[in-house]
């Protein structure tokens, strides 16, 4: 799951909602269904599934109850859905005509898009076609990085390999001396020290980023970072630890995943947050964090719920945000 805050007078039609479609998820979808919730006027969470995971006849009906329930399974009034299907028009026409049937009234429009054009699902069934939107005001005004595929977005976090590998293993065994003497808080301090630098356009070097990465593998340290953390802050940092991550060597990946992860969600990256769920499910599922990442995954619980918690505790709201 993706989430904005962009309001709806902006998406005004289907070409808009087309066009505003890669900059919600971060790609340009292929071979997929992608769900935009519409909740008080404002676009809360869009969802991305393949259609080969419709083959699974349960799959429809879960994520169906996911598009219009919060995390407990309660319908969330006022909910609306525009659906695009992207592939092959039978095979996105067949998923899209299913889970329209179970949405009902709360369908915006169905869209299948298939070879560069673009249709009603009314109008699956013949030669009509529209050509997909070209950039214009709603890709400026929304801006972001796009790029061409899922497994782009996913090159950009993998590990280091070959020479590469061997020298940031090397500073990060470094980065394992350097900061195991340090207290929670001062070990805190050298992280957001880390990311402001990042953040103003400075130099950062591998080193910087690795123990930043070894830092908050502790969870004090980590409850130190996410105390200050909103939705707002999350999108500014997140290239960091992306940036982090993509220094991390394989076998060392599993709570820079977590972090990562979690600040993506946040953020309202879903797409990064569960191409870094993918990768630790497969390499250790039980690790704490990810286990409470694959439950707000699971369970599309959305990022808002994130600054909700934070209001009355002023404290790490991790555990609390799936209740």
């Amino acid at each position: 799951m993706r989430t904005t805050t962009t309001a709806i007078p902006t998406l005004r039609s289907p070409e808009h909602l087309l066009e505003a479609i890669p900059h919600l998820i971060g790609f340009h979808p292929c071979d997929a269904l992608v769900a935009v919730v519409v909740r008080h006027s404002q676009v809360a969470v869009t969802a991305h599934e393949d259609l080969d995971a419709f083959e699974d006849p349960q799959a429809a009906a879960w994520l169906t109850e996911r598009l219009t329930c919060d995390a407990r399974g309660n319908p969330v009034d006022g909910t609306t859905v525009f659906l695009a299907a992207y592939g092959d028009r039978a095979k996105a026409r067949s998923v899209l005509e299913d889970i329209s049937d179970r949405l009902g009234r709360r369908v915006l429009d169905a869209i299948v898009v298939s070879h560069g054009q673009w249709c009603f699902l009314d109008e699956a069934g013949s030669t009509l076609g529209r050509p997909l939107p070209d950039p214009g005001p709603v890709s400026a005004a929304m801006g972001g990085p796009v790029v061409a595929s899922r497994s782009a977005l996913a090159q950009t976090m993998a590990a280091p390999v070959g020479a590469r590998e061997d020298d940031l293993l090397t500073c990060f065994m470094a980065c394992l001396d350097r900061v195991g003497d340090e207290d929670p808080r001062s070990a805190a301090e050298m992280v957001q020290d880390a990311m402001s630098r990042w953040a103003a356009g400075e130099v950062v070097s591998d080193e910087d980023f690795l123990c930043a990465g070894v830092a908050i593998g502790s969870g004090l340290v980590r409850d130190e970072i996410w105390k200050g953390m909103t939705l707002h802050t999350a999108k500014e940092c997140l290239p960091f630890w992306v940036e982090v991550l993509s220094r991390t060597v394989t076998g060392l990946r599993t709570p820079i995943l977590g972090v990562t992860g979690m600040v993506a969600w946040i953020a309202g990256e879903g797409a990064v947050m569960n191409i870094c769920l993918e990768e630790a499910m497969s390499s250790d599922p039980e690790y704490p964090l990810i286990a409470l990442l694959e439950q707000i995954s699971r369970s599309c619980v959305p990022p808002q719920w994130w600054e909700e918690v934070m209001k009355p505790t002023g404290e790490n709201p991790a555990q609390a945000v799936v209740g």
